[in-house]
């Protein structure tokens, strides 16, 4: 059983299952996902905030993390970023936290979420997909000349 599933992999695998349980076991995991990926960057923000990564001779939080978990230095330096934005961001947080929003929508949703309101943003992060919003962040920086 992998320490990322919470059951052994045979219940998920069973070939007996209507389509709709399929979708419904997905969804479960999907959220499941999304609220122990909060529970991460929750983590990493604590990290970050205790400057643990020097202990590994590491240059910054995002340097530690993609050595860590295996991921490109700028993936993880977005994850660092935004886990520090959410401090920020109680109601999107909490979407986050209970597994109702993605990572990929809450990391649409922190560039510009100071500049909206409070009661715009947390509908916003579950009508909308992240596709849907990061073409919203588009429109909606400014454009800077080179």
């Amino acid at each position: 059983m992998s320490a990322v599933m919470s059951r052994p992999l045979a219940d998920y695998t069973a070939t007996q299952r209507t389509v709709d349980e399929l979708d419904a076991a997905i969804g479960r995991l999907v959220r499941q996902m999304n609220a122990e990926c909060y529970q991460m960057l929750v983590l990493v923000r604590e990290f970050d905030d205790r400057f643990g990564w020097k202990k590994w001779n590491c240059k910054t939080c995002a340097e530690w993390l993609a050595w860590r978990s295996e991921i490109g230095l700028s993936a993880a330096r977005e994850k660092v970023r935004t886990a520090h934005a959410l401090r920020s961001l109680p109601a999107i947080s909490a979407g986050f936290a209970g597994g109702r929003v993605s990572y990929s929508k809450v990391g649409a949703l922190t560039p510009v979420a100071p500049s909206a309101s409070p009661a715009r943003r947390a509908p916003v992060a579950t009508r909308r997909t992240a596709h849907e919003r990061l073409t919203a962040v588009g429109r909606a920086r400014p454009i800077r000349s080179v």
